[in-house]
Protein backbone atom coordinates (compact mmCIF):
# COMPACT_ATOMS: atom_id res chain seq x y z
CA UNK A 1 0.00 0.00 0.00
CA UNK A 2 2.89 2.33 0.77
CA UNK A 3 4.36 1.72 -2.66
CA UNK A 4 1.03 2.62 -4.27
CA UNK A 5 0.85 5.83 -2.23
CA UNK A 6 4.35 6.85 -3.28
CA UNK A 7 3.55 6.02 -6.90
CA UNK A 8 0.37 8.10 -6.75
CA UNK A 9 2.24 11.05 -5.26
CA UNK A 10 4.93 10.73 -7.94
CA UNK A 11 2.30 10.63 -10.68
CA UNK A 12 0.54 13.73 -9.34
CA UNK A 13 3.77 15.73 -9.56
CA UNK A 14 4.71 14.29 -12.94
CA UNK A 15 1.45 15.20 -14.67
CA UNK A 16 1.34 18.75 -15.94
CA UNK A 17 -1.78 20.71 -15.09
CA UNK A 18 -3.20 23.90 -16.47
CA UNK A 19 -3.22 27.03 -14.31
CA UNK A 20 -7.01 26.88 -13.92
CA UNK A 21 -6.96 23.29 -12.75
CA UNK A 22 -4.24 23.94 -10.18
CA UNK A 23 -6.06 26.96 -8.78
CA UNK A 24 -9.43 25.19 -8.70
CA UNK A 25 -10.73 22.40 -6.50
CA UNK A 26 -8.01 20.05 -7.73
CA UNK A 27 -5.27 22.06 -6.02
CA UNK A 28 -3.07 20.19 -3.59
CA UNK A 29 -3.45 21.71 -0.15
CA UNK A 30 -0.02 21.63 1.46
CA UNK A 31 -1.26 23.17 4.71
CA UNK A 32 -3.73 20.36 5.36
CA UNK A 33 -1.19 17.78 4.25
CA UNK A 34 1.36 19.07 6.77
CA UNK A 35 -1.24 19.25 9.55
CA UNK A 36 -2.24 15.64 8.91
CA UNK A 37 1.43 14.62 9.04
CA UNK A 38 1.87 16.51 12.32
CA UNK A 39 -1.23 14.82 13.79
CA UNK A 40 0.05 11.36 12.83
CA UNK A 41 3.55 12.11 14.12
CA UNK A 42 2.06 13.37 17.39
CA UNK A 43 -0.06 10.23 17.59
CA UNK A 44 3.04 8.06 17.39
CA UNK A 45 4.72 10.09 20.13
CA UNK A 46 1.91 10.15 22.72
CA UNK A 47 0.16 6.81 22.14
CA UNK A 48 2.29 5.08 24.80
CA UNK A 49 1.59 7.79 27.37
CA UNK A 50 -2.14 8.37 26.74
CA UNK A 51 -3.04 4.88 25.56
CA UNK A 52 -4.40 3.59 22.29
CA UNK A 53 -8.12 4.29 22.76
CA UNK A 54 -7.81 7.86 24.05
CA UNK A 55 -5.09 8.86 21.58
CA UNK A 56 -6.99 7.35 18.65
CA UNK A 57 -10.14 9.18 19.70
CA UNK A 58 -8.37 12.54 19.98
CA UNK A 59 -6.51 12.18 16.67
CA UNK A 60 -9.61 11.04 14.78
CA UNK A 61 -11.59 14.03 16.12
CA UNK A 62 -8.76 16.34 15.06
CA UNK A 63 -8.56 14.78 11.59
CA UNK A 64 -12.33 14.94 11.10
CA UNK A 65 -12.33 18.62 12.02
CA UNK A 66 -9.36 19.22 9.75
CA UNK A 67 -10.58 17.31 6.70
CA UNK A 68 -14.36 17.60 6.93
CA UNK A 69 -16.43 20.73 7.16
CA UNK A 70 -18.92 19.05 9.52
CA UNK A 71 -18.49 19.82 13.18
CA UNK A 72 -20.31 18.89 16.33
CA UNK A 73 -21.47 15.82 18.15
CA UNK A 74 -21.50 13.62 15.03
CA UNK A 75 -17.71 13.91 14.76
CA UNK A 76 -17.35 12.83 18.39
CA UNK A 77 -19.67 9.85 17.87
CA UNK A 78 -17.81 8.76 14.72
CA UNK A 79 -14.46 9.07 16.48
CA UNK A 80 -15.71 7.05 19.45
CA UNK A 81 -16.94 4.27 17.16
CA UNK A 82 -13.62 4.22 15.31
CA UNK A 83 -11.52 4.16 18.51
CA UNK A 84 -13.65 1.49 20.21
CA UNK A 85 -14.00 -0.51 17.00
CA UNK A 86 -10.25 -0.55 16.48
CA UNK A 87 -9.74 -1.63 20.08
CA UNK A 88 -12.24 -4.47 19.73
CA UNK A 89 -10.73 -5.55 16.41
CA UNK A 90 -7.10 -5.56 17.53
CA UNK A 91 -7.43 -6.67 21.16
CA UNK A 92 -10.51 -8.87 21.27
CA UNK A 93 -10.50 -10.37 17.78
CA UNK A 94 -6.80 -10.51 16.90
CA UNK A 95 -5.53 -10.86 20.47
CA UNK A 96 -2.91 -8.12 20.21
CA UNK A 97 -1.79 -5.93 23.09
CA UNK A 98 -2.05 -2.18 22.62
CA UNK A 99 -0.63 0.65 24.74
CA UNK A 100 -2.83 1.15 27.80
CA UNK A 101 -1.56 4.57 28.86
CA UNK A 102 -1.53 6.12 32.31
CA UNK A 103 -5.32 5.62 32.71
CA UNK A 104 -5.03 1.88 32.17
CA UNK A 105 -7.41 1.63 29.20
Amino acid sequence: MGILAIWSLFQSFRLKRSHDEVQGNGAFRWGKFLLVCICLFGYAIVVDWLGFVLTTFIVVVALFHLLESKKGWLVVVKAAFIAIGNYVFFVEWLGLSLPRGFLGW
